[in-house]
């Protein structure tokens, strides 16, 4: 299971780089391949951080993928909320400073994929 969670997430990581998209047929493999391990208890969270990132998607620009992928995580991992809202702090971070680093400037769109990837992997 988390062979195939690393996988799809590297794969939604790369096409977020190459095209600014996360593919919707990634994040529902994603969430077929964890069904078993949904908890339903976390359905409102999972529910009301997607309407809070909606809101602030509006506001900052923020993608509607991250929106879906950050939402659909939270639904299927099993870690403690407050270790992963540090993980996904502390991945994204390190995302922008890499993408910093490799481009120069941080103008224009940052894909968020790649840190929600790294904050995955953090967990």
């Amino acid at each position: 299971m988390l062979l195939l969670n690393c996988a799809t997430l590297l794969y939604i990581g790369v096409e977020d780089l190459r095209h600014h998209r996360i593919p919707n047929i990634a994040l529902l493999i994603l969430f077929m391949a964890n069904l078993s391990t949904v908890a339903i208890s976390r359905l409102p969270i999972a529910a009301l951080t997607f309407l809070f990132l909606t809101a602030f998607a509006y506001i900052t620009g923020l993608g509607m993928g991250d929106v879906k992928l950050i939402s659909l995580l939270v639904l299927i991992t099993t870690c403690n909320l407050h270790r992963f809202a540090l993980a996904q702090i502390l991945g994204i971070a390190m995302w922008a400073g890499i993408f910093l680093l490799l481009k120069g400037s941080i103008q224009g769109q940052i894909p968020l994929a790649p840190g929600i990837f790294i904050a995955y992997l953090m967990m």
